[in-house]
């Protein structure tokens, strides 16, 4: 099943998010699902995370974190799979901004799990895709 955690964001957190040229805030989706702008869901869970990647294993889906083209890509292809389980479920989504991006360094599509979305990645670095213009990490969490 899908619910809607107490999210609490700390400075860090909000930190990671604006360095990144992300919102500070938490938003909600829909039920289940919130766009952070760091990558720690994890952190601000507390005592409500009971396991996350790499254990959190969810028949049908290809794996517990990777790369989407957007939230709603993802909900649309996993949303009925979390719905139906006796488990509790968050998934978190983090946009990736090519513009956000350094021209040397930054966001590596194979660091973050497989990729799930249906764009053609040519380069390493999201900077250096010619097409792409943002990418979409996915978590998925158990909470007690």
């Amino acid at each position: 099943m899908l619910v809607n955690p107490v999210i609490v964001s700390d400075q860090i957190t909000s930190m990671i998010a604006s360095i990144n040229g992300n919102s500070t805030d938490t938003v909600l989706l829909e039920r289940g699902f919130c766009q952070i702008g760091h990558f720690s869901l994890d952190h601000c869970l507390g005592s409500q995370l009971k396991d996350c990647w790499p254990n959190v294993d969810v028949e049908g889906i290809p794996n517990c974190y990777g790369v989407c083209d957007n939230p709603k890509q993802f909900i649309r292809k996993f949303k009925k799979i979390l719905e139906k389980s006796s488990r509790k479920f968050v998934v978190s989504f983090t946009v990736i901004k090519k513009e956000n991006q350094e021209p040397t360094g930054g966001w590596r599509w194979h660091k973050w799990g497989p990729y799930i979305g249906t764009k053609k990645p040519q380069c390493e670095y999201l900077y250096d895709e010619p097409e792409i213009k943002s990418a979409c990490c996915y978590h998925v969490f158990e909470l007690n």
